[in-house]
């Protein structure tokens, strides 16, 4: 655009950024008692009992992720041998970066770092793989999505047959890939493609996730950076 029309449009376009900005400033205020309300519903429809079973959900999540996590470790360990907890400490400095920022992208130029200095990994390959799987290859969440689904079929009695159980799977797979690099609550928001199949209701599983989110986030995160981690080193091996 030519110089007068161009300083116009970014005019207008700042002022709007200023103005959204202010907008979700004043949101931000107000979303704390939106949650406690939304919360009261939700505790007045099904007791205090949720509050047991989103802990119970919190715990299973942390074991099954350690569990993911000793399977990625031991197949890094079957390919490279050495020391059992060799590829754990190679990786260290990456998983604490996950753990720290419940970001996989923030952790990717750590992660390179990691393969290619303490694992000997090709730079080549570490470049492809990492980048394709943090895009694609969201383990963490796509055990974060089934779960919570098997968490809200099981407080409002909804049997899961096989049907369910591959909604549930393909779903979660699905979502995990269209939600990578969406915020929590943004990510959360897409777990209704799988609730509204199966008959939940999908505005209360997203108001109690986003309760536990913040929590569970940091250990998806180092999930599914060591599950990439782990399929590097197998991509390299096939190669070779």
């Amino acid at each position: 655009m030519r110089p007068p029309a161009g300083k116009v449009t970014l005019s207008v376009m700042e002022a709007l950024y200023d103005a959204f900005q202010t907008l979700f400033g004043w949101i931000m205020y107000v979303l704390p008692l939106g949650l406690c309300v939304l919360f009261a519903s939700q505790i007045a429809h099904s007791g205090l009992t949720v509050f047991k079973a989103l802990f119970k959900f919190i715990v299973v999540c942390y074991l099954i992720s350690v569990l993911m996590l000793i399977v990625y470790n031991a197949m890094i360990w079957w390919r490279r041998r050495g020391s059992f907890f060799s590829p754990l400490l190679a990786l260290r400095e990456a998983l604490v970066v996950a753990f720290g920022t419940s970001s996989s992208y923030a952790t990717m130029p750590c992660a390179l770092h990691c393969l290619q200095e303490n694992l000997k990994v090709e730079k080549s390959t570490a470049n492809l793989v990492i980048p394709l799987g943090v895009n694609l290859h969201q383990q963490g969440m796509v055990m974060f999505f089934v779960l919570s689904t098997m968490l809200f079929a099981q407080i409002y009695h909804v049997p899961l047959g096989f049907q369910e159980i591959m909604i549930v799977l393909i779903g979660s797979i699905l979502i995990a890939m269209g939600g990578t690099g969406v915020p929590g609550p943004g990510a959360l928001v897409m777990l209704s493609i799988v609730l509204v199949p199966l008959g939940l209701p999908s505005a209360p599983a997203i108001i109690l996730l986003m309760a536990v989110d913040p929590i569970v986030s940091p250990i998806l995160a180092v999930v599914s950076i060591f599950g990439n981690c782990m399929a590097t080193v197998l991509a390299e091996e096939r190669v070779r």
